[in-house]
Formats: structure tokens, sequence, C-alpha cells
């Protein structure tokens, strides 16, 4: 997963001035709870979030749980 990643971003910048990505944040200790109120609200936008959407390796997750992970290795990008 990391790798396609990765390859999107590389393809976005390699894009220069057409460059669709607005931010990437790397999710962290704070998990997503932290990262995606941070992106929207650098992107001067409201959001909703569909957290059934989340990949996660864990099932049985209740959506408080989700919100709250601590996602390491995990990036989020606004394009």
């Amino acid at each position: 997963m990391q790798r396609r990643a990765q390859e999107v971003i590389d393809c976005c910048w390699a894009l220069g001035e057409r460059n669709p990505i607005i931010l990437i944040h790397d999710v962290g200790a704070g998990g997503i709870s932290n990262a995606f109120p941070e992106l929207v609200n650098d992107a001067g936008r409201g959001a909703r979030f569909d957290l059934r959407k989340v990949p996660l390796e864990e099932s049985g997750l209740a959506p408080k749980e989700i919100w709250c992970n601590e996602s390491q290795e995990r990036y989020v990008l606004a394009i």
C-alpha cells in the first residue's frame, strides 16, 4: 500500500504546476482524529467522514475506536 501511495504522490509531483495535491498529512500517533480535521481546516472546507471506508487490519472496531486509533504508517492526501 505504501509503495502504491508513493507512486501516486510521485506522479502528482511530476505534474509541477498542475499537481492536484493540496496537502499530505502523516497521521502518526494522533490518528485520523488529528489528521482529518487539520486537513479540512487547512483546505478551508467542511467535511463528512465515512469511517466504514477506513482500511483497517482489525475488524469490529467501534467508530470512536477508528477515529482515535493510533495509526502509524498512514497518510492522508487532499486532492
